[in-house]
């Protein structure tokens, strides 16, 4: 019997010996990481200043990206009369002026070009739907790629298009605007 109570004990002392230090890295990791968490937190709300913080407006928002993305496909959607000529613009050039507001040349060129055709007597929208776009009311992702560089990943539903996903470029130079739309 006395065997018996020795090897029951025996066994307690290994499970402990074997099963507490990992409950101990456990709590720890789970302890480091709180803390990572709570000092991250509490460091962007003190008033150290830290060179990787970013500035106010340097930080791409929910609201900018709504912003830029809804004035994107206003001025790609343009007021037509019954021929379907433009109302405000002439020229392409006095449309990528517009679209300039809000992306560059170099991006809007694709959309001007695919929509729009000039004529001897102004602008003209090819009848055609709008590209798949960004959902403001969807879940999406952003990836900060530089400094001053965040990629919208946004993963959508449309009868037209079916499932598609939509990553959408965003650079901050003075103010944020579209540098890339990929479908």
């Amino acid at each position: 019997m006395n065997k018996n109570v020795h090897r029951s004990y025996l066994k307690r002392i290994i499970s402990c010996i074997i099963i507490l230090p990992l409950f101990f890295m456990i709590q720890t990791t789970e302890g480091k990481t709180a803390s990572a968490v709570e000092s991250s937190n509490n460091h962007e709300n003190s008033g150290v200043s830290d060179i990787k913080k970013e500035s106010p407006e340097k930080e791409l928002t929910h609201d900018q990206i709504v912003s830029l993305t809804n004035q994107f496909m206003q001025t790609l959607v343009q007021d037509i009369d019954s021929n379907n000529k433009v109302v405000n613009y002439n020229t392409k050039n006095e449309l990528l002026e517009e679209f300039e507001k809000v992306t560059t040349k170099n991006v809007a060129i694709k959309y001007v070009d695919y929509y729009y055709q000039n004529k001897t007597n102004g602008l003209y929208i090819k009848p055609t739907e709008t590209p798949p776009w960004f959902n403001e009311k969807n879940d999406y992702d952003m990836i900060r790629r530089e400094d001053n560089v965040v990629k919208v990943i946004q993963e959508n539903k449309s009868d037209l298009y079916g499932a598609f996903t939509v990553e959408i470029e965003f650079t901050y130079h003075d103010k944020w605007k579209i540098t890339d739309i990929n479908y």
